[in-house]
């Protein structure tokens, strides 16, 4: 709660005065967090005194320690649960990762030959062409005695 002579009501007013364009926005903002902090107050000191009366009621605190060692098994139980998920799930990806990387090599040898293929045909079409565009030693006399 803010009380008059507080001083985070002090700073508050200073703050207001300091920014008079903004002071609208900032008294919002300093009646939100009023009410805000008040609330928090209320549920703070009605959960302390619900808190209070449901203990009071209780017969012992042999009951409260069995209660409170399941709930901390149970808490365990599932924190296990979690991490032996987690472990698969990191061990499915692993695995996802390895598959696709080989799978991935795989391809990259396969595009390769496929690339060393297509080279050496292109290679002998043009050994073919080029002997075809080349005439040969007697066309070569005959082309010279001409």
């Amino acid at each position: 709660m803010l009380i008059f002579g507080s001083p985070l009501y002090i700073f508050i007013i200073v703050l207001c005065d300091s920014l008079k364009k903004e002071r609208k926005k900032i008294m919002e903002t300093v009646i939100i967090v009023s009410v805000l902090s008040t609330l928090c107050v209320v549920a703070l000191v009605g959960s302390i005194v619900v808190a209070y009366r449901k203990l009071k009621n209780k017969v012992g605190v042999d009951e409260l320690n069995e209660y409170r060692r399941e709930v901390d098994e149970r808490l365990n139980n599932i924190s296990n649960r979690i991490d032996e998920d987690v472990r698969n799930i990191y061990h499915h990806i692993d695995e996802s990762i390895k598959n696709l990387d080989q799978r991935l090599g795989n391809e990259m040898d396969v595009s390769g030959r496929n690339i060393d293929e297509v080279r050496k045909m292109i290679d002998s079409r043009c050994d073919k062409l080029h002997s075809l565009i080349q005439p040969d030693s007697q066309n070569k006399k005959q082309i010279l005695k001409s």
